[in-house]
């Protein structure tokens, strides 16, 4: 019974003196060091190595690791890193959530717009005059689906001459228009969308004889974890002269018509 409670009391003596433990190596670096090939000398053949500092930070072909997981591989013929959550794919990008929490998923830097085949717009019908301007606007057909992040939004849009049989020159009116979640018909009462994070309206001059253009950009959160369609929507007028007049705007009725979006840094 005494041989057993020296036995005993002489390992833990052992680890009091040492404090650190060494597999296939006599000279651990860390309080705990693996070398599987047991050919490591000093820094020389550590690729296969493992090794914890007394700091907890974790080495792994390393044995001076500087961060709570630090991995070095010198080979770049091969990976030094692999997750198999169900998500991977090719061209994947790992993201993380707010806590953290990281998967697989695509990545996508630009997206470009489904376009109808435009919209026949009444200019009186969409005269501003309500204290909710979007209730004055219209749906055009146009969507795009944008998935979650910060997104530029670029808008080229034709605005078709209204009467080529008079002759002015100066413009007639002024048309704005915007995205919104909601493709609710023209009447709706609507806010701007709080997706929009910048720059809410796109605007441009219509003419009597002559076609214009409506062009620039938005910025568009889509802070859901999944995709979220944005319509394109037309309309809050104000005119300098009465336009009884129909143009058809939107889609794919004029070629200069596109509308893209470029992914942002958050």
């Amino acid at each position: 019974m005494k041989k057993r409670l020296i036995f005993i009391l002489s390992l833990f003596a052992i680890g009091w003196c040492h404090a650190q433990v060494g597999i296939n190596t006599l000279n651990p670096q860390g309080v705990f060091h693996v070398d599987p090939q047991k050919n490591t000398n000093g820094s020389v053949n550590i690729s296969d190595d493992v090794l914890v500092t007394s700091a907890g930070r974790v080495g792994l072909g390393n044995i001076t690791p500087s961060a709570k997981l630090d991995v070095l591989q010198t080979d770049a013929s091969r990976s030094m890193f692999r997750l198999r959550d169900g998500n991977e794919a090719g061209a994947a990008v790992l993201v993380s959530d707010v806590n953290g929490v990281g998967t697989w998923t695509s990545y996508t830097a630009s997206v470009k717009a489904t376009l109808g085949a435009g919209v026949s717009v009444y200019i009186p019908n969409v005269v501003l005059s309500n204290p909710n301007p979007v209730t004055k606007t219209m749906p055009t057909g146009d969507y795009i689906d944008l998935p979650p992040g910060k997104w530029f939004v670029s808008v080229v849009m034709q605005v078709p001459l209204a009467d080529a049989s008079v002759a002015r020159n100066r413009a007639a009116y002024w048309m704005r228009s915007t995205f919104h979640s909601s493709n609710a018909p023209l009447g709706t009462i609507l806010n701007f969308d709080p997706d929009i994070v910048l720059a809410s309206q796109i605007s441009g001059q219509g003419w009597y004889n002559i076609p214009s253009i409506i062009s620039g950009y938005t910025i568009i959160r889509n802070s859901t974890l999944a995709s979220k369609r944005y319509y394109y929507r037309v309309g809050m007028v104000t005119w300098y002269v009465s336009m009884p007049y129909t143009i058809r705007f939107g889609g794919t009725s004029a070629g200069e018509n596109n509308i893209v979006a470029f992914r942002l840094s958050e």
